[in-house]
């Protein structure tokens, strides 16, 4: 049985859908916490007001609409600093 242009199309779309897990308030606020940033800093790491952030933590169990990428940008950020002052702090100790 031959397969379609269409199918093939179709099952190589769906090989690129990449699910976006949920994020709710709740689970933004411990985030942020396990990270140690105030909500100022964890804003300015995204280019955000602080009171957006904010406004997120509140809705609790509400599913965000924001993207998770947000989130990935931030744990970057946080780990390429954590890194970068340990490399200091190893060559100053050399």
């Amino acid at each position: 049985m031959a397969t379609s242009k269409k199918q093939t199309q179709e099952e190589a779309s769906a090989s690129l859908t990449v699910e976006t897990p949920v994020l709710t308030g709740e689970t933004l606020k411990r985030l942020r916490q396990e990270l140690g940033l105030t909500q100022r800093e964890f804003a300015s790491y995204v280019n955000l007001p602080p009171g957006t952030i904010a406004t997120w933590e509140r809705r609790n169990d509400d599913p965000l609409t924001a993207p998770a990428a947000v989130i990935v940008k931030v744990v970057d950020q946080k780990t390429a600093k954590a890194r970068h002052e340990l490399r200091n702090v190893l060559a100053e100790g050399l």
